[in-house]
């Protein structure tokens, strides 16, 4: 990897900006496979087909659009793959990627997601790779976006908006669930501010911004067996991004001053609080 400065996969310790928005008022919204769905559905991973169900259901309750928070890097046995790349023609999702110089061969990352024409000033401090776990191009090719998920070790309370892989300039997660809350293409000013819509973030000359953690470890997360069964009160997901997120106890946790967080609590955490930080 030709990464210009330390980086950690997924998650880091992250300080994200405090959320001030009020329970329920909320864009986003967290569908989390949790205990409550192993026990009902068995352990994570699940066939591909089941994930394509769940964005079926959240096309016709009205939601927004999804943020599927686990990797579809790896191809499975059975059809699940073409279902869900099916589906991810009919509703707008955003896929994760994240860096890791010991791939070999990644998948190729379509260069409509090259974001570089919307970028301004210098882009040698960005996080940088030229390998990593690419969504499979079936699913790529059809979804509304890739965004990286990694962020740099020596700074901690900053969280990448834009990075750079092989020869493009492509959105953090964090920035492309931004654009499609907004509706709108981000731009970033390197050294100043990235500009979403009407959401305006200070951004450093690495092409981060500064966050704060919320007062608790709280969200009012619904349950994927739920969201597939069809016991979700459709109001519940009319107009909200939806993030697809794991939160059991074998998914990675990170230290924080408020205790122990799981890595896709804190993704939701993070888009919170970047709406209260513009």
């Amino acid at each position: 990897m030709s990464a210009l400065i330390p980086f950690i996969t997924f998650f880091s310790v992250l300080l994200l900006s405090v959320a001030t928005v009020e329970a329920g008022t909320t864009p986003f919204v967290a569908v989390f496979i949790d205990a409550k769905t192993e026990q009902a559905m068995g352990h994570f991973p699940y066939d591909r087909s089941i994930t394509a169900k769940a964005i079926a259901k959240l096309r016709e309750a009205g939601a927004r659009g999804a943020v599927i928070k686990y990797y579809l890097d790896q191809s499975l046995p059975g059809t699940g793959d073409d279902d869900l790349a099916l589906e991810l023609k009919r509703f707008p999702v955003l896929l994760q990627a994240r860096f890791d110089a010991e791939e070999k061969a990644p998948h190729s990352l379509p260069a409509r997601f090259n974001m570089a024409s919307r970028v301004q000033g210098k882009t040698s401090l960005l996080l940088a790779g030229a390998s990593g776990w690419i969504p499979l191009e079936k699913l790529s090719q059809n979804c509304a976006g890739v965004g990286f998920v990694d962020v740099v070790a020596e700074s901690e309370s900053q969280v990448p908006l834009v990075v750079s892989y092989k020869t493009m300039l492509v959105p953090s997660l964090w920035l492309a669930a931004l654009e499609l809350l907004e509706g709108a293409k981000g731009k970033v000013v390197i050294g100043k501010n990235a500009t979403i819509g009407k959401l305006v973030l200070p951004v450093n000359d690495a092409g981060e911004a500064k966050y704060q953690l919320p007062a608790s470890d709280k969200i009012d997360s619904l349950s994927f067996t739920d969201l597939v069964g069809g016991r979700i009160d459709q109001k519940k997901l009319r107009g909200k991004i939806v993030i697809l997120g794991v939160d059991v106890e074998k998914i990675p946790t990170f230290e924080t001053k408020i205790g122990k967080i799981g890595i896709h609590r804190l993704f939701y955490h993070a888009l919170v609080g970047l709406l209260n930080a513009h």
